[in-house]
């Protein structure tokens, strides 16, 4: 391949989109992109009528800020499975490599007051 080719393959695509750009299609396609626009933007705003831009206005404020409080919590809750699922799987291996138990015993204790409810929060939100 030397660049001789390569200059030709650009040419024929040069020519292409100039051949594109002087015909009436773009001028087609930019008026209906415009008229979607307009449409989404109507769509938009029908609705957020009603809706302030801080999303404090009345009952929908509260709902949005409720929430924005619950996927911040999903998130933690989320990380905070992953690091147990870490702390599982360190102390699996330490029992089977050092034979110590140790680090087992402790997840073994928080398991049913702190990870099942954990991760009965996360599969409810799933759902």
């Amino acid at each position: 391949m030397g660049g001789g080719e390569a200059s030709t393959g650009e040419n024929e695509m040069l020519q292409k989109v100039r051949a594109a750009s002087q015909s009436p299609t773009p001028v087609t396609m930019s008026s209906e992109l415009e008229k979607g626009l307009a449409e989404f933007r109507r769509k938009l705003d029908e609705a957020n009528v009603g809706v302030a831009d801080d999303g404090s206005s009345g009952l929908e404020g509260v709902l949005f800020a409720a929430r924005e409080v619950f996927a911040k919590v999903l998130v933690a809750d989320f990380f905070a499975i992953v690091g147990f699922l870490v702390w599982f799987l360190a102390a699996n291996v330490q029992k089977e490599f050092m034979g110590n138990v140790w680090l087992l015993k402790c997840f073994q204790d928080i398991f049913m007051p702190v990870v099942q409810p954990a991760l009965g929060l996360l599969m409810w939100a799933a759902s």
